[in-house]
């Protein structure tokens, strides 16, 4: 009798226990942002996200936010390793009396920003802010065309524009 008690409060026990375990969500690799997309899908390339915010948070560290058409994503706030690819088409974020892009990721992080349209339609903050210790290649146009150079910083107090790369497909642009 105690042995059938303790095989069924075992029973019981273990029951318990996989009925509340929560399964674990996995984030993707890969996911995908378009003008006609919803933030309430899973971010993959039939089913995109409307805007960057909701995609990070789909995606995996290290993972791409690819851009399936032109559109405007929203502002962003990253923190973690990803890239934002946007050089296709066109990845725009408006970010008027705000920052368009907040990189704020821990040391070790690497962000890539590729071919986003940046524009505070003259009231943003910063186009670009970085807070953490990340290392964040960009590779954005100011609307003034200044000289082309690539951004490789950890520094907190850059200026509010970053140039294209020479023979990118797109030049993007960003305007404050």
């Amino acid at each position: 009798m105690k042995i059938l008690g303790y095989l069924l409060s075992s029973l019981f026990l273990a029951l318990a226990m996989a009925v509340i375990a929560t399964p674990a969500s996995a984030q993707a690799t890969r996911t995908w942002v378009s003008g006609v997309g919803d933030d309430a899908n899973p971010c993959s390339r039939t089913a995109p996200c409307k805007t960057f915010a909701g995609a990070i948070s789909k995606t995996a560290v290290s993972g791409e936010i690819n851009c399936l058409d032109p559109g405007g994503f929203g502002v962003v706030t990253i923190t973690k390793s990803i890239t934002i690819d946007c050089v296709y088409t066109e990845g725009g974020v408006l970010s008027a009396g705000t920052n368009g892009v907040v990189v704020n990721a821990p040391a070790g992080s690497v962000v890539h920003l590729r071919g986003l349209d940046i524009d505070g339609v003259g009231t943003g903050v910063n186009g670009v802010r970085f807070l953490g210790q990340a290392n964040c290649i960009s590779r954005i146009r100011s609307s003034s065309g200044s000289p082309a150079r690539a951004w490789k910083s950890r520094r907190t107090d850059l200026p509010k524009s970053i140039s294209a790369i020479p023979g990118y497909p797109r030049q993007p642009r960003m305007a404050f």
